[in-house]
């Protein structure tokens, strides 16, 4: 790709690729030369509102700071590798929490592999992932009840 940077012209430098889905309509590509939280403003608009799902990369946080049209969610495989590599210190819990976010993935899988509808996955979603989740805000909270999960 050519790069719009002065700076880089006829040179090789590294880039980001920033993408952005919205489900049932489109794929967005827009190539940067950083990973500044303006990449996210030009990608998405400064007027954006939505949901956005992220990893825990800090652009994302700054990004939807002080905009209260703005909701970041993260993904379990991300909330997953946090707690695997916690299991030394605590296997009994950490080992109750990845069963549970298992669970998760293997309703998701099982989602993908029947090529499950909208409506279905909603349903899905609904009752078995929504049960799973309480019960592990509910356990997070006994562990660490100054985190406000209702409130993130």
């Amino acid at each position: 790709m050519r790069s719009h940077d002065p700076h880089l012209q006829g040179r090789c430098g590294q880039g980001y690729l920033w993408t952005a889905l919205v489900p049932g309509q489109c794929m967005i590509y827009e190539w940067h030369t950083s990973r500044a939280v303006r990449c996210l403003d030009s990608l998405l608009g400064p007027g954006f509102a939505g949901k956005r799902q992220c990893d825990g990369y800090s652009a994302y946080p700054a990004f939807a700071k002080e905009k209260a049209m703005r909701a970041l969610f993260g993904c379990w495989a991300h909330a997953r590798r946090n707690f695997f590599e916690a299991q030394e210190q605590a296997p009994r819990v950490t080992g109750w929490i990845l069963n549970q976010i298992g669970l998760l993935h293997r309703w998701e899988e099982d989602l993908r592999r029947n090529r499950a509808g909208p409506v279905l996955r909603q349903v899905q979603r609904s009752s078995h992932h929504r049960m799973v989740i309480e019960r592990l805000s509910r356990a997070l909270k006994k562990l660490r009840p100054e985190w406000r999960l209702d409130k993130a």
